[in-house]
């Protein structure tokens, strides 16, 4: 009885813990992350001039996810495309650091890096852990 008991603490206090996840929810968490700056900055592009200084919270997050995918194991594909979005990301920032603010530009670097978080925002719920 006294094991019956423990086992059924054990797993209403372990909750799903003892569930193995589909996939890395904080992987995941900050490639949306990523995504959703991407996309207020693509929204931006239009209505305001975008300056380096703009770029520099979608840098930070872009370093976290590409941080984050470095040091998981067997996840070369996902950071491969994680770093290229924070390069295009510096680039961007260099850019606008000796070029007037151009909307043509602005948008069409947005919509590749978007379309590259996408394609990862797909994969990552393909992966097992």
């Amino acid at each position: 009885m006294k094991t019956l008991i423990v086992i059924i603490l054990s797993t209403v206090i372990a909750g799903c813990s003892l569930f193995p996840q589909p996939y890395d929810n904080n992987e995941y968490q900050n490639a949306v992350n990523v995504y959703v700056e991407l996309e207020a900055l693509r929204v931006s592009c239009d209505t305001k001039i975008v300056a380096p200084q703009d770029l520099q919270g979608v840098l930070i997050t872009s370093r976290v996810f590409k941080t984050y995918t470095k040091f998981t194991p067997d996840n070369d594909a996902v950071n491969t495309v994680a770093e290229t979005v924070h390069d295009d990301i510096l680039e961007m920032i260099s850019y606008y650091t000796h070029t007037p603010h151009n909307a043509k530009y602005c948008e069409i670097k947005t919509i590749l890096m978007i379309k590259k978080m996408e394609a990862i925002l797909e994969v990552i719920p393909q992966k097992t852990r």
